[in-house]
């Protein structure tokens, strides 16, 4: 109807009728043209981008964004290192600008595309639209993340309080603590997303801010997070999966066998018992030991299977000096073989 409205001839109006969008894809693809004409036709007209921006995060965000949260993710610029919030994009300019496409509850906790089948197009069509989104949304996490405000860990007797005030001044703190690791593994080989986070590890006052966060979050947000405090840049990069990090992090003389402070825990079990396949298969390839014990007891075969992941414990079963009858002395002295009989993941048994 948007397209009718504009017409101001009888000839325009019919010829508009004669070219209606036919099923939703249409729909969707016609108003995306008509947004990117936007630019076409006035190159400083700058609501083309701000449109686009929006819907890269509410199509490619791993949750639905509060307003508050898209509002600082919008102003976030890859091109300038500094984060600045000065007047926020309001909500009906964001509804505007993005044609209908975009929802906002009344509440404004969550911003949505307008309807499923929307998800659903821009998911087939996203190497039209947005091929680079994994990337961009990586590179602003981390760009947020790297804000002078986050260099440091809340600390002191009342470092509860000074947490829950540091996210609830921070919209975005949250999601980009919680989904960053997320998207930096979708973006892949991308190397400027390794060269960022690369560099955001090797911080550690940065690192140890972003731990607390997540541990903060975790009852909520984070499944089984279980990174904790003194753990290094190859234990966060274990943990998200994160390959092509891992290449470059081990390349700073990090130890493979690194155990974290608070849980004896290496790399290598972290991969394991995320079901993290091409991680644990380049740590094994560096000389990751496949039978160290954690303060649990514990060892990569044995998260591998808690898990359930076959292929992992495939990985770890190629190594001749693996201990595959180590007795877990917190899960009732079980071989890794009863361990996984006992839980029914017959394809690891098998």
């Amino acid at each position: 109807m948007t397209a009718i409205k504009a017409k101001t001839s009888a000839d325009e109006v019919k010829n508009a009728l004669e070219n209606l969008p036919r099923g939703y894809d249409d729909s969707y693809k016609t108003t995306m043209e008509r947004i990117e004409r936007a630019t076409l036709v006035n190159p400083n007209d700058t609501t083309s981008s701000l449109a686009r921006r929006t819907l890269m995060w509410n199509a490619y965000s791993y949750r639905a964004l509060s307003l508050a949260e898209l509002q600082e993710a919008l102003e976030l610029d890859l091109n300038k290192p500094a984060f600045r919030m000065s007047c926020p994009f309001d909500k009906q300019t964001l509804l505007d600008v993005t044609a209908g496409l975009v929802s906002v509850d009344s509440d404004e906790q969550h911003v949505r595309l307008c309807h499923a089948t929307a998800q659903e197009y821009f998911d087939k069509s996203h190497e039209t639209w947005f091929p680079d989104s994994a990337s961009r949304i990586a590179r602003a996490c981390l760009q947020y993340l790297n804000r002078q405000e986050f260099s440091f860990p809340c600390e002191g007797l009342r470092e509860d309080d000074e947490l829950e005030k540091r996210t609830s001044q921070h919209p975005l703190l949250g999601y980009a603590c919680t989904f960053w690791g997320n998207h930096v593994s979708d973006a892949g080989k991308d190397e400027e997303v390794v060269k960022a986070v690369d560099q955001y590890l090797q911080d550690p006052g940065k690192v140890a801010a972003f731990i607390q966060v997540a541990w903060y979050l975790s009852l909520e947000s984070l499944e089984n997070w279980d990174i904790r405090k003194g753990a290094n840049a190859l234990h966060i990069a274990a943990w998200f999966g994160l390959t092509e990090v891992i290449r470059s992090l081990l390349g700073h003389g990090l130890g493979v066998n690194a155990q974290d402070p608070a849980g004896g825990r290496t790399p290598l079990m972290l991969a394991c018992r995320r079901g993290q396949a091409s991680t644990t298969a380049l740590l094994l390839k560096v000389g990751a030991s496949v039978n160290t014990l954690d303060s649990a007891q514990s060892t990569a075969l044995f998260e591998a299977i808690v898990g359930n992941h076959p292929e992992v414990v495939a990985a770890l079963r190629s190594k001749p000096e693996l201990n595959i009858k180590e007795e877990h002395l917190h899960r009732a002295q079980r071989t890794p073989l009863m361990l996984a009989a006992t839980e029914d993941f017959f394809e690891i048994v098998i």
